[in-house]
């Protein structure tokens, strides 16, 4: 029984790890940036381009 439970557990660490792995890889390979709103004013852009 603890075999079984810490096989399981052994899935569940391997099974987070590719999706959290899949997730930052497929949000890097987006184009472009958070700040791409054209609504947002130059100035506020630059302010947070400086601060990110």
């Amino acid at each position: 029984m603890v075999k079984y439970i810490l096989k399981r557990i052994g899935f569940l660490l391997l099974t987070l790890f590719i999706v959290a792995s899949a997730t930052f890889f497929l949000m890097k390979l987006l184009p472009g940036t958070p700040f791409n709103n054209p609504k947002i004013p130059a100035d506020q852009l630059l302010i947070l381009k400086k601060q990110y």
